[in-house]
């Protein structure tokens, strides 16, 4: 009786019990642990290719705006009115006559020079805007040639652009944001930045879409000199593209 009495007061089997559920309990939360772990990580992943991306995208327009703040534009058109005088005799009375001729007009276009690092093709477009639309309309006419056609639609932007900057300084996925630049009738400029993925099955994805606005500064003047019969009236333009008037926005 006294064996039976001692075998139904060991706890020995509720010992091994509990060791078990307690083993069973820290795998369980090691589990969770490491599940935690793993999601964790991959939303840190996740996190730091985004961050990359927002970084990079952010660069670009930072570069392209310091890059065009700094650009310039000159160009001037000079119209000279001009007066022939000349005398005739009388051969009956000797008096000396004079008369004058005019005005006759000749037009000297100098399309301009654009100085900063998109030269060839904001040059060429700021040229086509300054002959058409900052020419004085008669002026064509008294130089009998015609107004020509002011740029637009394609002709005013440039599309599928890529950032040039030193590797060194460089986000690392600089290479892959691309951008357009567009200028409209007033010499205000637009640039377009995204920064493009492909996936294996060939579908690309844009990501942090930012828009770069800089209104630009026009400043005309017009100026007349000469004696009365060589008069040339000259109209100039210099346009820039102030710093504090740029604006970066996503979207």
């Amino acid at each position: 009786m006294r064996a039976v009495a001692a075998k139904l007061k060991s706890r020995r089997g509720a010992s091994i019990l509990m060791g078990l559920l307690l083993l069973l309990v820290c795998a369980m939360a090691g589990a969770a642990a490491l599940t935690a772990a793993t999601s964790n990580a991959g939303r840190y992943t996740h996190a730091r290719q985004d961050q990359q991306r927002y970084l990079a995208v952010a660069s670009a327009a930072r570069l392209v705006r310091d890059e065009l703040c700094a650009g310039e534009y000159n160009a001037s058109a000079a119209l000279t009115e001009h007066y022939t005088h000349y005398s005739t005799t009388d051969p009956e009375t000797g008096a000396v006559s004079w008369h004058t001729v005019g005005p006759e007009y000749s037009l000297a276009t100098d399309p301009g020079v654009y100085t900063g690092a998109f030269q060839p093709w904001l040059e060429g477009e700021a040229q086509g805007l300054f002959l058409a639309t900052q020419v004085p309309d008669d002026w064509y006419g008294k130089g009998n040639r015609p107004r020509p056609l002011a740029p637009s639609g394609d002709d005013l932007s440039a599309k599928n652009l890529s950032v040039q900057a030193d590797a060194a300084g460089a986000e690392p996925l600089l290479s892959q944001v691309k951008w357009e630049l567009t200028m409209d009738a007033d010499y205000n400029l637009t640039a377009r930045f995204r920064l493009e993925e492909t996936d294996g099955a060939g579908n690309t994805a844009a990501y942090y879409v930012t828009t770069l606005t800089i209104p630009a500064e026009v400043e005309t003047t017009q100026t007349t000199d000469g004696p009365s019969d060589d008069r040339v009236t000259t109209q100039s333009v210099t346009v820039t593209w102030p710093l504090d008037g740029a604006l970066i926005r996503q979207g």
